[in-house]
């Protein structure tokens, strides 16, 4: 099996995070900026909620409310990947100069055949 990142696009990975929380899983995440070594944040195990904003062009994006913060992502300004293991999922958002990592707690077998189909 291929632990590649696929190229995903928001509503695809706005369902996956509800899928996160339909299965009362948590979700961590690494943000990164180009060119340094180690993550400018993290957070672990935390509750996710994602709202998708459909908007024309620029206007579109997706909220992340991890905790108490808030992440906002202009879809035509990011690209979008995912990975889904027998266990869980790896999502990346990526800007201009910086990558965000959220990877989900363990999700049962159940959510990972939603998340599949």
């Amino acid at each position: 099996m291929s632990d590649k990142m696929i190229e995903s696009n928001p509503k695809e990975l706005v369902r996956l995070f509800e899928i996160i929380n339909q299965f009362g899983s948590t979700c961590s995440l690494e943000f990164q900026i180009e060119g340094q070594a180690d993550p400018l944040m993290g957070m672990v195990d935390e509750k996710i909620v994602p709202e998708f904003y459909d908007g024309d062009g620029a206007e579109a994006a997706i909220a992340l409310e991890l905790g108490t913060t808030t992440f906002s992502f202009e879809i035509e300004k990011h690209k979008f990947s995912k990975h889904i293991s027998e266990t869980q999922f790896t999502i990346c958002i990526v800007g201009s100069e910086y990558a965000v990592w959220f990877n989900s707690g363990v999700i049962p077998p159940e959510g990972i055949s939603i998340a599949k189909q």
